[in-house]
């Protein structure tokens, strides 16, 4: 899609791919995240949270470096798509999500990833505990889905805040990242220093 803004004839067509860049990009985010703290052990979660979101500050210093040298908007979106196209072979090598095969009960194949994963540590996989204790818990639930959030008030308040919440948070980053040219000392130099304060942070 982001390719296809780059030789956008109209400005509809422009706003109809970045749309559509904005709602895959953002689902993209969000479950690496959650599939990569997922696989690691809990000792490494807390690393793995903050060392995540820092790759997003260094993707803005990369992109005004980048910004500086092609400067034209259509030059500059087809280079991103281009530089980006390799990242895409990520998905065809990326293990799924146990616990989600094995809410779908799908065990054979969460065990699968789980025994590539303990293989890559040097561990042994127990498959029998996980059999059992898996197989208890699919019996004891029920089928779940994005409604059950809005169905009791307690939860339908908590989901609220959080989409609130989100919502004015990014606004607030975005705005502050889009508007860091008017600061001074450059566009190109004021866009990687607001990147690149956030990798301590």
């Amino acid at each position: 899609f982001n390719t296809v803004s780059a030789f956008a004839s109209s400005y509809t067509l422009y706003l109809t791919a970045k749309f559509c860049v904005g709602v895959f990009c953002a689902g993209n985010i969000l479950s690496i995240f959650v599939l990569g703290n997922e696989l690691v052990g809990p000792r490494k979660r807390g690393l793995l949270g903050a060392a995540l979101p820092s790759t997003f500050a260094v993707g803005i210093v990369v992109f005004a470096l980048i910004a500086y040298y092609a400067q034209h908007w259509r030059q500059l979106t087809l280079l991103v798509s281009i530089l980006g196209l390799p990242f895409i072979t990520y998905h065809f090598f990326m293990p799924e999500s146990p616990r989600w095969l094995m809410a779908r009960n799908r065990s054979s194949e969460a065990i699968e990833v789980l025994e590539i994963i303990a293989r890559g540590n040097g561990k042994v996989l127990k498959t029998g505990a996980i059999c059992s204790d898996s197989s208890k818990k699919m019996s004891a639930s029920k089928s779940e889905g994005l409604l059950d959030l809005f169905r009791k008030r307690a939860l339908f308040i908590c989901t609220s805040i959080q989409i609130y919440s989100w919502f004015v948070n990014s606004a607030a980053y975005y705005g502050l990242t889009l508007a860091a040219g008017s600061a001074g000392g450059g566009l190109y130099v004021t866009t990687a220093l607001s990147g690149a304060v956030e990798i301590p942070a």
